[in-house]
C-alpha cells in the first residue's frame, strides 16, 4: 500500500524475516533440489513483473529474500530501484520520475551480454539470464563469468564460453552443462525466453540425470564380477640329481649350521655327481671282461693249452678295446 500521512508520503512493504540469498550461498553451495525450487518460485514472479511490462534489472542474490513460512523456504524479489517499463503499462511517466534510455544500470556480473554491449531495455531476457546466473552461483559457489574489471568481463561475457558445473562440483556431474550452456547463450534467441521455462527446462534436466543414473546402476549391476579369486596351488620339491638329497620346497626354511647339510658335504655331493658318469663305464668294463671269461671256461675247457691261451686273448684284448 501507499499513501500520505500528515503530509508525508508512505509505502507499506511486507516484512520478510530470514536472510537473503547472498548470506545463504556464502554458508555453501545449494544442492540442486534446492535450485530448483528457487527457480520454480523465481521464475513464476518474474512472468507476472514481465507481462506487466517490467524489468527488474538488477536480479542478483543480494536482492532476493529467504522467508520462512511454515517450515518451508519461500523466495522473495526484493528491490525494484531500477526497474524499468518496456511496455505501455507506464508509458505516460515523464522524466526524471524514469530512468535514461541506454542508461548501463544493474551489476555487470550479472548482466546479458546484449546489456553490455549495447545497454537499454527492449525485454525482460535480461532478467532471465539473471537469474540463471543466480543459480549457476547457487549451485557451484562461483560466477559463469568473472573478471576483475568491467571491461574484461564484457569481453568473457561476450565471447560466451561458459565453465561447466560439473568442473567446479563434479558430485553434481554433467547432466546440469548443457543446460546452462542454453540458459546462458549469447544469442538471445538460442536463450530461454522466461522464468517459467527456465525453470522446467532445469527440472527436464534433473529428471535426465536421475534416468541416466538408474540406467547405470542397473548396467553395473549386470556385469559379471571383475575380481576372479586365484588358486594356490602348492609347489612340489625337486629332487636334486646325483646326490640322493632333494632340494628344499619353496616353503621350507633354509638349512641353518645345524642341519645335515654343511658346506663340506655339498662339495663332495657334487664331485661325486661329477664322477659318476666314469663309475658306470668301469662298471660296465669289469661286468663284459667277467662274461668273456665265463664263455672262455665254458667252451674252451677241453681245447689244446695253446688255444685256450689264444681264446682267451683275444677276449682280452674286445675287453680292453671297449
Amino acid at each position: 500500500d501507499a499513501g500520505k500521512h500528515e503530509s508525508l508520503p508512505f509505502i507499506v512493504m511486507e516484512y520478510a524475516p530470514g536472510d537473503s540469498l547472498e548470506a545463504r550461498i556464502e554458508r555453501g553451495p545449494m544442492s540442486p533440489a534446492e535450485v530448483s525450487e528457487l527457480l520454480g518460485q523465481l521464475g513464476a514472479a518474474l512472468d507476472v513483473v514481465h507481462d506487466m511490462g517490467i524489468a527488474h534489472r538488477d536480479i542478483k542474490p543480494a536482492n532476493i529474500l529467504c522467508a520462512t513460512r511454515q517450515g518451508a523456504t519461500v523466495y522473495k524479489l526484493a528491490d525494484f530501484g531500477l526497474a524499468k517499463s518496456f511496455g505501455s503499462v507506464f508509458s505516460d511517466l515523464k522524466a526524471p520520475k524514469k530512468t535514461q534510455d541506454a542508461a548501463l544500470v544493474g551489476t555487470p556480473a550479472y548482466m546479458a551480454p546484449e546489456y553490455l554491449a549495447y545497454g537499454g531495455t527492449t525485454s525482460g531476457a535480461g532478467d532471465v539470464w539473471a537469474l540463471a546466473v543466480v543459480a549457476y552461483e547457487a549451485l557451484t559457489q562461483a560466477l559463469p563469468f568473472d573478471a576483475g574489471s568491467v571491461q574484461s568481463l564484457a569481453a568473457a561475457v561476450w565471447e560466451g564460453v561458459v565453465e561447466p558445473p560439473s568442473k567446479l562440483r563434479p558430485e553434481r556431474g554433467e547432466a546440469l552443462d548443457a543446460f546452462f550452456v542454453r540458459a546462458l547463450a549469447r544469442d538471445p534467441a538460442a536463450r530461454i525466453t522466461s522464468g517459467g521455462e527456465l525453470a522446467r527446462e532445469f527440472d527436464a534436466a534433473l529428471e535426465r540425470a536421475a534416468a541416466r543414473l538408474v540406467v547405470t546402476e542397473k548396467m553395473a549391476s549386470a556385469r559379471p564380477p571383475s575380481v576372479v579369486p586365484s588358486l594356490a596351488l602348492p609347489i612340489p620339491a625337486v629332487p636334486q640329481i646325483g646326490g640322493g638329497h632333494e632340494q628344499f620346497a619353496p616353503t621350507d626354511p633354509a638349512p641353518t649350521q645345524s642341519d645335515e647339510w654343511t658346506d663340506d658335504a655339498v662339495v663332495v655331493e657334487a664331485q661325486q655327481a661329477r664322477r659318476s658318469p666314469l663309475a658306470w663305464v668301469g662298471v660296465v668294463i669289469g661286468a663284459a671282461a667277467l662274461l668273456g671269461g665265463g664263455l672262455w671256461w665254458l667252451l674252451g675247457s677241453g681245447a689244446a693249452p695253446t688255444d685256450s691261451v689264444a681264446s682267451s686273448s683275444r677276449p682280452a684284448a674286445s675287453a680292453a678295446e671297449v
